[in-house]
């Protein structure tokens, strides 16, 4: 077993035992890198920083944050293929 498929064994196993605690905590990281962009843009991307929380949000922890804000904020936004985006 590499590294790598130890480390997301462990990962998983932490998910499954401390999920929640997980979530919150993933939250709490990308809310304040959130805040963090749109303080040094003055705002001028909130939009675009939202969206990149939410898109990042869906990737981290089991997505258990269902306000509205955040996701009425992710609607009707496509951000492609990987493919798309690279080239």
């Amino acid at each position: 077993m590499s590294m790598f498929d130890d480390a997301k064994e462990q990962a998983q196993k932490a998910m499954e035992e401390h999920g929640d605690q997980v979530e919150g905590l993933s939250d709490q990281g990308l809310d304040r890198a959130s805040e963090a962009a749109s303080s040094v843009t003055g705002g001028r991307f909130d939009e675009q920083v939202q969206q990149g929380r939410d898109m990042a949000d869906e990737r981290v922890g089991n997505n258990a944050d269902t306000s509205s804000e955040a996701s009425a904020s992710g609607e009707g936004f496509d951000a492609g293929s990987q493919e798309d985006q690279q080239g």
